[in-house]
């Protein structure tokens, strides 16, 4: 299963899917805990069921998941990874280019060069 939440003509959704079929199972009005936990808890037992859950970084699903389904695999999905991933590693660039001495002429021509080689290779 994967929940996660979305915005919808300025409303938050949390959606709880079926991740193999990618079918909706709930969709509720709120990115509430309180809420969320009461609307899935309309499932009862059947929640047992679930082994796996995918969802991203929030506090609010992984506090849901562990009242509801504690024995359940939490995984935080590959997308929020990565883009959790790449802020830092662009954060970590800018740091070290702030400590870096500026490039001499001959050296930004150099980088420049390479630049364009690696943006038509990848094109």
């Amino acid at each position: 299963m994967s929940i996660d939440d979305k915005s919808l003509g300025g409303d938050g959704f949390t959606i709880l899917s079926n991740s193999d079929t990618g079918k909706i199972a709930l969709m509720v009005e709120s990115t509430n805990a309180q809420e969320v936990e009461q609307a899935m808890a309309l499932f009862g037992i059947e929640l047992n069921g679930i082994k796996n859950i995918s969802m991203d970084m929030s506090a609010t699903y992984a506090l849901v998941m562990n009242n509801l389904i504690p024995c359940a695999t939490q995984v935080i999905d590959k997308f929020h990874v990565m883009k959790y991933v790449s802020a830092c590693a662009a954060k970590s660039e800018l740091e070290l280019k702030s400590t870096l001495p500026p490039l001499s002429q001959k050296r930004k021509k150099e980088q420049n060069k390479i630049s364009k080689y690696w943006r038509n290779s990848n094109s």
